[in-house]
């Protein structure tokens, strides 16, 4: 089986996350949203919802509005993560409309990943960015164990799993040195227990290349 490396992330995301749930939220009841001139400001903990103040699968659809329906230069976060594929969603329209980003606050796990895809990035004030490896939650795992075992027929679900996070591995070092940064920091965020956080020195984030 020949696998475009590239899909690596949203088909791991598919075999171990949680499936989107899609509300009807639109730009105007979105309030983790504001728009500043060309600057669109993005705060995921200002959720009318009080559980759902994190990176959503909704969010990446108003995001999208907003590039479709005005002219966005800059994308500023401040979020301490939530959905992955939401979080790949939103770091790819970044990259596809060669967006800069900014950090307020904290910009943490998945956060920091769409901090990572921007043109130019910078930090505001005392922002500071939070990396770790994914977390998964598995509800039934019956059902995604199936699910995965039928993605090849050659690999048990241990092998599977096994073998696509060594895909994704990959994948994230090659992302991050497409961003112009060192492959040391990639390999560093690879190495943080997915229930830690890493925040590192803007020193650091500066000596590799992380925010320029």
């Amino acid at each position: 089986m020949k696998i475009n490396i590239k899909h690596i992330f949203f088909i791991f995301a598919y075999l171990l996350m949680v499936y989107p749930i899609f509300g009807q939220e639109d730009i105007s009841s979105n309030k983790k949203f504001s728009l500043k001139g060309t600057t669109l400001v993005y705060n995921s903990n200002l959720s009318t919802d009080p559980n759902r103040n994190y990176i959503t699968f909704d969010d990446a659809r108003v995001f999208k509005k907003y590039l479709a329906e005005n002219n966005i230069k800059t994308l500023r976060l401040t979020s301490k993560g939530g959905q992955q594929g939401a979080s790949l969603d939103i770091k790819n329209l970044v990259l596809e409309h060669e967006l800069n980003t900014e950090a307020k606050d904290e910009c943490s796990s998945a956060c920091s990943i769409i901090f990572v895809a921007g043109q130019k990035r910078k930090l505001i004030g005392k922002a500071k960015l939070g990396f770790h490896t994914t977390f998964t939650r598995i509800e039934d795992f019956e059902k995604r164990k199936k699910l995965v075992e039928g993605y090849d027929e050659r690999l048990d679900y241990e092998n599977t799993i096994a073998y696509f996070q060594r895909l994704a591995s990959v994948e994230e070092i090659v992302f991050f040195q497409t961003q112009g940064i060192d492959i040391y920091f990639a390999l560093r965020v690879l190495r943080v227990h997915p229930l830690d956080m890493w925040y590192p020195e803007r020193e650091e984030l500066k000596k590799y290349g992380v925010i320029k």
